[in-house]
This record gives C-alpha cells, sequence and structure tokens, in this order.
C-alpha cells in the first residue's frame, strides 16, 4: 500500500512540476517589433458586437499598437450568416480604442484561419 501511495505522490509531483511549465512559458511574453499585426475573425454576436474571445484578440492589438510594436493593424474575418462583416466590426472596435483608422486594413475575405493566414502573407509581399 505505500508503495502505491508513493507512486500516486510521484505522479502527482511530475503532474503539478509539468503544469507549472506549461503556465510558466504561457506566462511570459517574447514581444518583438513588427511591420504589422493580424487579427484573425472570431464570431461576432447578434447585435454586432464582438465576441468575447474577439475582444481579447482586438485587445491585444490594441496593447501592441499603442506600446509602439506594431504601427499598422490587419484585421481579417468573413461574413456572418446573418450578413455581418467580421473584418468591418473589428476594425470599428479597434478605431473606437484609439487605432487611427488609416492604421487598420479590414480584409473581409476570411473564411478560415489557416488558409487566410497565407493570402494575407501573399497580399502583402503583393505590395510591397
Amino acid at each position: 500500500m505505500r508503495g502505491l501511495i508513493r507512486l500516486a505522490g510521484a505522479c502527482l509531483a511530475t503532474y503539478a512540476f509539468a503544469a507549472a511549465v506549461i503556465v510558466g512559458s504561457g506566462l511570459r511574453e517574447d514581444v518583438r517589433h513588427s511591420d504589422v499585426a493580424v487579427v484573425l475573425g472570431s464570431k461576432v454576436n447578434p447585435d454586432g458586437r464582438a465576441s468575447l474571445s474577439l475582444a481579447l484578440r482586438l485587445d491585444t492589438a490594441v496593447a501592441l499598437y499603442r506600446r509602439g510594436v506594431v504601427p499598422a493593424v490587419i484585421v481579417s474575418g468573413g461574413v456572418e450568416p446573418n450578413g455581418t462583416s467580421e473584418a468591418e466590426v473589428m476594425k470599428a472596435y479597434l478605431v473606437a480604442r484609439g487605432v487611427p483608422a488609416s492604421a487598420v486594413i479590414a480584409d473581409a475575405k476570411g473564411h478560415g484561419s489557416t488558409s487566410r493566414g497565407g493570402e494575407v502573407a501573399a497580399d502583402l509581399f503583393d505590395q510591397g
């Protein structure tokens, strides 16, 4: 029985250590200056406001802009079933929080984060 208790204790200690490492690495911030931040879309609420997950993404972009880490933000999103453009909602959110409209590029062609990321990069490359 003691052996089983020791084994359970060792497993618990290993789990706690692994969890601490994961949380610690997630809390570390490695921010580098960049030409642009890209915020991928997420759900827009039926009332036209950004969902919580989208608002958190946009708040991060606002913070990066205010700190001078990025001079511009690209917002990329699709169109909700009710016709609401995620990109336009995202741009309005950023502008309402002090990011100049001229520093926000709205891309309403989003249809999937993985594929759109490459397309945004290609668009930027084409524009120089």
